[in-house]
């Protein structure tokens, strides 16, 4: 099995199988990267790439780096992103921590806010997101890293009208997020405690702690 890894600046091509030698099968593609993180596959075979601390995101294909799309953009712009993912829409879909928001861009660059905040308050620092397969939109969103300071909480917005709600809160820098196979849980990076936390999924999207 082939998988890609994003470290600091370069991103990597690492194949599962066991070698003796632990460098064999690591493949350095692309480096000038600035704070690479998100990594997310297009239908098309693209892999996008977020530059956290860049005002650009980047597109691999082939094996090749190039830019998507650099800062400013229209409609609306964007700030910093974070985690990436491919909509069944075709857009990709951003966290902005940034300007606190959910944005996605459509082929061409053009970037539009999906989601602006919750109870007319941006969102802290957005991180990283998943979609359910009806398509509505999960994503983490931390404030303090301190496992003392359990201020980090996790939306889910509705698919069909864009509301937006609170899913889970009290958590310590929730970070990394990912749907079971069968969507029945979700599975969260609590990064200030060392630990991934699951969450059953009910019925009508809430999440209930395991």
């Amino acid at each position: 099995m082939i998988t890609r890894i994003i470290v600091a600046g370069m991103l990597l091509l690492l194949s599962c199988h066991k070698t003796e030698d632990t460098n064999e099968g690591i493949q350095k593609i692309a480096t000038g990267l600035d704070f690479a993180e998100g990594p997310a596959w297009s239908s098309g075979g693209k892999l996008y790439v977020s530059n956290c601390y860049g005002n650009w995101l980047a597109q691999i294909e082939n094996d090749r780096l190039d830019t998507f799309v650099v800062h400013p953009t229209a409609p609306d712009t964007f700030g910093s992103t974070n985690g990436l993912t491919m909509g069944e829409d075709g857009y990709l879909y951003a966290c902005d921590f940034g300007i606190g928001a959910i944005v996605r861009f459509d082929a061409q660059g053009n970037c539009a806010i999906y989601a602006a905040g919750y109870e007319g308050v941006k969102f802290n620092r957005p991180n990283d997101l998943a979609f359910d397969p009806a398509g509505n939109l999960y994503f983490t969103d931390p404030n303090t890293y301190d496992k003392n300071e359990r201020d980090g909480r996790v939306f889910r917005i509705n698919r069909e009208d864009r509301s937006v709600s609170l899913v889970a809160d009290q958590l310590a820098f929730p970070n990394g997020i990912a749907f079971s196979k069968d969507a029945k849980n979700l599975f969260i990076c609590e990064s200030a405690m060392n630990r991934i936390v699951k969450f059953a999924v009910n019925p009508d999207g809430k999440l209930v702690s395991k």
